[in-house]
């Protein structure tokens, strides 16, 4: 999460510097690309625990059947 939001502030920062013309679109592309990036190792990371989850679900119910 902590990556996420500082990489939305970065791509945030970086839209600022493209309008004050710091920075041109390619350097913003990067930084959305950074940003895209961070919210796909989030979602994968949240993927894997819940993924953790049931699978410990499952064990601990099969273990309680026999």
């Amino acid at each position: 999460m902590r990556r996420l939001s500082l990489c939305v502030r970065i791509r945030k920062a970086a839209e600022s510097k493209l309008s004050h013309g710091i920075i041109d679109v390619n350097d913003l592309v990067k930084e959305i690309n950074n940003e895209n990036a961070a919210r796909v190792g989030q979602s994968m990371h949240e993927i894997q625990m819940l993924k953790e989850i049931y699978d410990q679900m499952f064990t601990v119910g099969e273990q309680c059947k026999n």
